[in-house]
């Protein structure tokens, strides 16, 4: 088994960023305070649900582990991104935020971009690991990924789906509640990208 570096790639692509967060309000009047004494405040929770997209740029080297044909191998996919958050309306407070993402994945590919020696025109890989990132805290996930690829004479052209397999939960300890969920996080990406 010897390993080589078979490609170093750029891409660009979308994510939709899966958010779901909870957080105390500001206290209003207890509608049960008896008038003339003093108002007790009383505390709600406010969940947001939405959909962030999240446009990415990323760089990457494919990594032959074990060719078993020049069209077939086991190899990594080392990968680094970074993206800006498009938040909607009601979710205002993540917008603009940088996203900085490392999905790294165990692949196996058969056709264009499996070895340097492949003639195909036309491949696929697909790869399962890990994806941490940084958001305004540190996140991480199992991650999935699926490709396919158009090779030309001179580049390879791929188009590459990646999710993340479970949710990351974060909670707050409240006295009156317990643990409460506070923030999950889920990313589906697409992107577009050339071999070099």
């Amino acid at each position: 088994m010897r390993a080589q570096v078979s490609r170093g790639h750029l891409s660009t692509g979308a994510s939709g960023l899966l958010l779901r967060s909870t957080s105390v309000e500001a206290g209003y009047p207890d509608p049960n305070s008896i008038p003339g004494n003093d108002i007790t405040a009383v505390y709600r929770l406010r969940t947001i649900d939405a959909n962030l997209l999240l446009i990415q740029a990323s760089g990457g080297l494919e990594v032959v582990a074990l060719k078993f044909s020049p069209d077939q191998a086991l190899g990594l996919s080392l990968n680094a991104r970074f993206g800006l958050v498009q938040a909607p309306e009601e979710a205002a407070g993540f917008n603009g935020k940088l996203l900085l993402d490392f999905p790294q994945y165990l692949t196996w590919r058969y056709g264009a971009r499996a070895t340097r020696k492949s003639q195909k025109t036309l491949g696929v890989a697909v790869g399962a690991g890990y994806r941490w990132a940084y958001f305004f805290l540190p996140f991480n996930s199992p991650s999935v990924m699926l490709e396919g690829v158009y090779a030309n004479k001179h580049h390879d052209w791929f188009l590459r789906l990646s999710a993340d397999t479970r949710k990351m939960q974060f909670y707050n300890d409240y006295s009156s509640e317990g643990l409460v969920p506070a923030l999950s996080l889920q990313q589906i990406s697409v992107a577009v990208g050339r071999s070099f």
